[in-house]
This record gives C-alpha cells, sequence and structure tokens, in this order.
C-alpha cells in the first residue's frame, strides 16, 4: 500500500500539479464565500497541501510532520465552529499558519535544490508564490482576531460616504494585493501591527521574486554550459 502510495505522489510533473491545484481552488474561494462552504474548503485545501508536501518530499518524515500539524488545526477549526470566540479563532489560525508555513518552506527548499532548469521549477516557484499569499491571509486574519479595527474597508454608498471593516473575506485578496504590491486602497491596515504586517509581506513578495528569478536564470546558466561541454567533448573527443 505504502509503495502504492509512493508511486502515485512521485512525478516529474509534481509542481505542476500543485500549481494548477492550487489556482483551482484560489479561483474557487469566492464560489465557496457565496454558497457557505469555507469550512469544506479549507479541510479540502489541507488535505492537497498534505499530499504535495510528501510528494515534494518524498518522505515518510515529511508527511507525518504534514499530519501532525495539519490534524491539530483541524480540530481547533471544529472547536471554532462549535464554539466561536476570538481566542479559539485565533488559536486555529495560527496553528494554520504554521502548516502553510511548513508547506512553504518543503516546497521552496525543494524548487531551490534542483540542479538543472526545468517548466516544472517555475511551476514550483509559482506554487510558492501562491501559498505566501495565502499564508499572509491567515496573518491577516490573527491580527483582526487581536484587534478587530485593524483593517477597514471604504465604500461609497448613495447616500454618502460609508466606513465597512474589512471581514475574513477580504483578507485573502487584500494579501494578494499587498504582495503585488498593487496597492488600490480599498481595504486599509489601521493599527501598527496591521501596517507592519503589510509592508513586511510587501517586502518578502519582493525579495521572492528576485531571489528565486536568480535562481532560476542561474540554473539555465549551468544547464546551457553542461550542453556547451558535452557539445564540444562530442565534436572534438581528443
Amino acid at each position: 500500500m505504502w509503495n502504492l502510495f509512493t508511486n502515485l505522489t512521485k512525478g516529474k510533473d509534481r509542481f505542476v500539479s500543485l500549481m494548477i491545484s492550487l489556482v483551482v481552488l484560489l479561483l474557487l474561494y469566492p464560489v465557496m464565500i457565496e454558497l457557505g462552504m469555507m469550512r469544506i474548503y479549507g479541510l479540502v485545501l489541507s488535505v492537497e497541501l498534505i499530499m504535495a508536501t510528501y510528494s515534494i518530499g518524498q518522505t515518510k518524515r515529511h508527511l507525518w510532520i504534514a499530519v501532525s500539524l495539519c490534524l491539530p488545526a483541524l480540530a481547533l477549526h471544529i472547536v471554532t465552529f462549535a464554539h466561536p470566540t476570538r481566542w479559539t479563532m485565533v488559536m486555529a489560525d495560527s496553528a494554520v499558519m504554521l502548516f502553510l508555513g511548513y508547506v512553504i518552506v518543503v516546497v521552496y527548499r525543494a524548487v531551490l535544490s534542483e540542479s538543472s532548469f526545468t517548466e516544472d521549477n517555475v511551476a514550483g516557484a509559482i506554487s510558492v508564490y501562491l501559498l505566501i499569499g495565502i499564508f499572509w491571509s491567515i496573518v491577516y486574519s490573527i491580527v483582526a482576531s487581536l484587534q478587530p479595527d485593524s483593517f477597514s474597508s471604504y465604500r461609497i454608498d448613495e447616500v454618502g460616504g460609508m466606513v465597512r471593516y474589512a471581514g475574513g473575506a477580504d483578507f485573502l485578496y487584500f494579501s494578494f494585493v499587498t504582495l503585488a504590491t498593487l496597492g488600490y486602497g480599498d481595504i486599509s491596515p489601521k493599527t501598527p501591527l496591521a501596517q507592519t504586517a503589510a509592508w513586511v509581506e510587501g517586502v518578502v513578495g519582493q525579495l521572492f521574486i528576485a531571489i528565486t528569478i536568480a535562481s532560476l536564470v542561474a540554473m539555465k546558466v549551468a544547464d546551457y554550459q553542461i550542453k556547451a561541454r558535452q557539445q564540444k567533448d562530442t565534436e572534438d573527443p581528443d
């Protein structure tokens, strides 16, 4: 059974599969909000990330660590559903944040440890970028739970100006807007803690792009040099 599971989760296009599944899940996010199925959405995402972590790590150790981090997160979310309080929400979100952080580390290490440039590496880097956006949305959720007035979203109604405080459904949107440094301004951090989290995410996003592009370019150059050396040896065996 374990060998069958190993064969199914070890593939040369494992990063491509992860990227596609993350894109699909993110696109389904607004649909799940409208249908009120966010807890099912979170469960599916957790299961997928466990499988992805093992697929990339290719060891039992990575699988068990991922499971040990995910199960408390799921349990705390069940507790939060039964007894929704500020502190149960903070604990549940913190557990999810730790789990996502581990997945990000495993995926990114796998991308950077590759010795040659492939399209799969590019897909892996994109997957990490998407995971960082999801991770930071959890950070904002924790900040908002600790300080309910940390974020505000401004909308104009037919009568005049209206201030509406941002909620959980807004944090994923705000996270990716901040990560990409778009800065629309429709949702704004209002407290020092929220402002710090926002600018740190912006810096992380820029550093990630710079480091990742440099690493992928280095892989591409190394591949080119190896192929050129092999071609030279073939043409001039002496």
